[in-house]
């Protein structure tokens, strides 16, 4: 089950992904769990593809790792916050690193709902965060501290007061958690021929992750190693036929092997999938660079 797989935890812990906003902030940041890249299970195994530029080579559902909706109505407050969360509503799974469970004090399943303004727009950008006691996006997180089914913790993500990141007890309230939900048919990975370089012979191609049904940029798509490291797949892949004569093969794209038989000169060229893409949980990551600005 993936619920059980190691790359769960390694997914969710790394720094790398917290181009994916951890839920909260500050020292005990929460981080959402991946979504898993499910294989077409109609993936033309074996057979030989012509296909000209810009053609899709095969393609990958998307599928919500874990969705988690309450059997039971929940009202919180803590400080100056309050949440009411209705029966049947939903809550994001997330995963808590060590760090975040040692502060909080609670072990367990984690689950986090909506964000709320932790402080005015217009007082983040004029003082920075400086002298604030919440980081401008809080939540309410709950824990499920023995993995009964029952939600009977809940803390502050967002909060910078120690006094406020403690976990407390709440009356217990019910949930129901499904495993590997299809999220809708605009979430999809796709492999496609994406160009021919004639004076090389070079062929292109292309990883694609869409959202929405709109075509998403990244740097790097990082996924669970199936059972070794985490991997790290990039949006093109390129054949050398100077260094490597066709065939060529692209052995692991993110579990696929692609092999590359040749091109022709009007850019139409002969494919076999070798093995189909493999479950497995992923996450786009897009690095940003923040600039900061002395004034002298």
């Amino acid at each position: 089950m993936i619920r059980n797989w190691k790359g769960l935890a390694m997914l969710a812990g790394v720094p790398m992904l917290a181009a994916a906003a951890p839920a909260g902030g500050g020292t005990m940041p929460v981080y959402p769990l991946p979504d898993t890249m499910w294989p077409d299970p109609a993936a033309p195994i074996g057979k030989v593809l012509t296909l000209k530029p810009g053609e899709e080579l095969m393609r990958a559902s998307v599928k919500q790792t874990q969705k988690l909706t309450l059997l039971a109505p929940v009202k919180v407050s803590i400080d100056k916050f309050t949440d009411e969360i209705a029966t049947g509503e939903e809550l994001t799974a997330v995963i808590a690193p060590p760090e975040t469970q040692e502060r909080v004090g609670g072990k367990g399943l984690y689950f986090c709902g909506r964000d709320q303004r932790g402080r005015s727009g217009l007082g983040a950008a004029l003082l920075g965060g400086i002298g604030a006691r919440f980081m401008p996006i809080v939540r309410f997180c709950f824990i499920d501290g023995d993995k009964d089914g029952k939600l009977d913790q809940v803390f502050l993500a967002g909060a910078k007061d120690k006094a406020l990141q403690k976990a407390i007890s709440i009356e217990p309230v019910a949930y129901k958690i499904e495993y590997l939900v299809p999220r809708d048919a605009g979430q999809y990975l796709r492999l496609r021929y994406r160009k021919h370089i004639p004076e090389s012979n070079k062929v292109q191609l292309e990883l694609e992750v869409y959202d929405g049904g709109k075509k998403q940029s990244f740097d790097y798509v990082l996924y669970d190693g199936f059972g070794g490291p985490l991997q790290r797949e990039y949006a093109y892949l390129l054949t050398n036929p100077k260094k490597v004569p066709y065939p060529a093969f692209f052995n692991n794209v993110m579990g696929a092997i692609v092999r590359v038989d040749g091109v022709d000169a009007d850019g139409n060229a002969r494919f076999v999938v070798e093995r189909n893409f493999r479950p497995t949980l992923f996450r786009p990551v897009s690095i940003q660079v923040q600039y900061i600005y002395i004034y002298i």
